[in-house]
C-alpha cells in the first residue's frame, strides 16, 4: 500500500511511512471513509492473511492504528471481501467483512464512539470476493449484494435480520470464475 502526497507539479512524494500506514502482509481493500465522523478520511486496511487494520487520521498528516481499541481484531477470521456504509441510520459506517466461513463473516456495527460491536454478516457473505450494500427495495434499509463463487447473492435487510431473497430477485446464472 501506498500513500502518495500530490506535489501540484505533476509529481507525487511517497508519504507512506512517515503518516503510520503500515502493512506487512497482502492487502485485498482499502476503505477510505470517516469512520469516527472526524471529517476527515480515515482507512481500513484488509489484509488477506491478518486482521484488518483501521487507521484514524489525526489530521496532521499521520494516522493512528486503532484496531485493537476500536474492536475490530478478527483473531484466525480470513477476510474475503469487505464493504462500508451505514446501515443502522446512526451517520456512522458500519462494515461488512466477507469471510472464508460463516463464522468469519461479520458486521461491525459502529456505536459512534470509535467501536465496533461484532455481529453475524449474512450467510451469503460467505466466500464473497465482491459485496455491495444498496436499498434494493426502496425500504430505507440498506441491502447486501455479495458475489461469490456460487453467484451473485442477494441479502434484504429486515431490520432486525437478513432473508436471501436471490432466487426471488436475480435472474438464474452460472456461477462465476474466481
Amino acid at each position: 500500500m501506498l500513500l502518495l502526497r500530490n506535489n501540484q507539479d505533476g509529481t507525487f512524494t511517497d508519504i507512506t511511512t512517515q503518516a503510520g500506514l503500515t502493512s506487512t502482509g497482502h492487502a485485498i481493500a482499502i476503505v477510505p471513509a470517516d469512520f469516527n465522523n472526524g471529517r476527515d478520511i480515515d482507512f481500513l486496511i484488509v489484509d488477506r492473511d491478518d486482521s484488518p487494520r483501521l487507521f484514524l487520521n489525526q489530521r496532521d498528516f499521520t494516522f493512528r492504528d486503532v484496531t485493537s481499541e476500536a474492536g475490530l481484531t478478527r483473531n484466525g477470521s480470513v477476510t474475503t471481501g469487505v464493504t462500508a456504509a451505514d446501515l443502522n441510520h446512526d451517520d456512522y459506517p458500519d462494515i461488512v467483512f466477507a469471510g472464508e466461513t460463516s463464522t468469519d463473516s461479520t458486521i461491525a456495527l459502529s456505536d459512534g464512539q470509535g467501536g465496533f460491536t461484532m455481529t453475524p454478516a449474512p450467510t451469503s457473505a460467505q466466500g464473497a470476493h465482491a459485496l455491495q450494500l444498496f436499498d434494493y427495495d426502496n425500504d430505507g434499509l440498506l441491502d447486501l449484494l455479495s458475489w461469490t463463487s456460487d453467484g451473485v447473492q442477494l441479502a434484504r435487510n429486515i431490520g432486525t435480520s437478513w432473508t436471501d431473497v436471490s432466487t426471488e430477485t436475480l435472474t438464474t446464472q452460472p456461477p462465476l470464475p474466481v
